[in-house]
């Protein structure tokens, strides 16, 4: 199977073809069954079983402190009494969002954050009073966090302002919404966003055609198994003191060939374009949260793209020029380095 950004989209293929395609996925994938993911004492497609998180430290006590501290490890956490964010944050403060007519504030009570949103009616009092708390939020803070509300039935809402780092910190409208006609308080989570900005969630994702809806406790934060695959049978190995045995259940993405180590970081780190029409399309046998390091990334996902010679080449967008520009360099092209060479 090729890698992924060796599959251009067809010069033949329109817009329209395009729509149809995804019309298609989407019809034969109407949820109205669960979809399960891997899950703490799950097994995927091939058997290999997922663990703990917190039972890598176990033995990799150094490597686990140290990846503690980077960004993907703090990707995503419960708001609550205590944690950092509540600190980090300006609280108290409004926006008003010129281009939506509407005013937003962020306050603090009894240990939650909450976000309220209010419209100025004829009387210039306030109206359209929407208030929302703020349950989890996603984004380190090492660039920006976005904040995240949790209906009663699982469904996951974005709120429609974020907390940039820069210039000492400041509120503004998320990704998206800087526009009048924003979705408010009305966008629903998917699993795509969470596989990419969380680790694997525990329990089963229930998704009858409104939103996915995920289960308590979620984890908080992206785990080793994101890189190196499903952990339960390296814990048991090593705990046997079957070392090949050991060295053979973990994924050691250092030990794959060059596109499965790339695809690795792909998994998340490839958006071809951030126009309305996907970017990619998961293949209509393959459940969210099923990819494994180490196997095809294009046995998990279509990706499609512009045809080599249509102008494209140097394109740059939010998320997936990082790929582009680096197989465009000359150190890649004239070497075999890697995302983390």
């Amino acid at each position: 199977m090729q890698s992924p950004l060796a599959r251009p989209l067809p010069r033949w293929m329109s817009t329209a073809a395009v729509v149809l395609i995804v019309a298609g996925v989407f019809a034969w994938r109407w949820p109205g069954a669960a979809e399960v993911p891997p899950q703490t004492g799950a097994a995927d497609a091939a058997g290999r079983r997922y663990a703990s998180p917190d039972a890598c430290a176990s033995c990799h006590r150094s490597i686990a402190r140290s990846y503690s501290l980077t960004g993907m490890a703090r990707s995503f956490a419960r708001v609550q009494a205590g944690t950092p964010v509540l600190a980090e944050i300006d609280t108290g403060t409004g926006l008003v969002h010129a281009a939506s007519g509407r005013h937003y504030t962020m306050t603090v009570r009894d240990g939650r954050l909450f976000l309220r949103r209010h419209t100025l009616g004829p009387d210039g009092n306030p109206a359209d009073v929407v208030e929302r708390s703020a349950d989890y939020v996603i984004g380190s803070g090492n660039h920006a966090r976005t904040f995240l509300h949790r209906e009663a039935d699982g469904r996951l809402r974005e709120l429609p302002v974020s907390w940039y780092a820069d210039r000492g910190g400041y509120w503004a409208m998320s990704p998206g919404y800087d526009r009048p006609a924003h979705l408010d308080f009305r966008r629903v989570i998917s699993t795509d966003c969470m596989s990419c900005h969380n680790g694997y969630p525990r329990g089963p994702v229930v998704d009858t055609g409104s939103g996915p809806r995920f289960p308590e406790p979620l984890p908080e934060g992206i785990d080793c198994q994101r890189c190196h695959g499903p952990g339960q049978d390296h814990i048991d190995a090593a705990r046997a003191r079957d070392r090949e045995a050991a060295r053979r259940a973990i994924v050691n993405p250092a030990r794959l060939g060059r596109d499965r180590q790339i695809e690795v970081c792909l998994q998340c780190h490839l958006e071809t374009t951030s126009s309305p029409l996907p970017f990619q399309i998961r293949r209509f046998d393959r459940p969210p949260f099923s990819y494994v390091p180490g196997t095809s990334l294009g046995d998990y996902f279509i990706h499609f793209d512009h045809a080599p010679g249509s102008g494209r080449e140097d394109k740059f967008e939010i998320v997936g020029s990082a790929t582009y520009r680096l197989r465009q360099s000359a150190c890649f092209q004239r070497s075999a380095m890697t995302c983390t060479t």
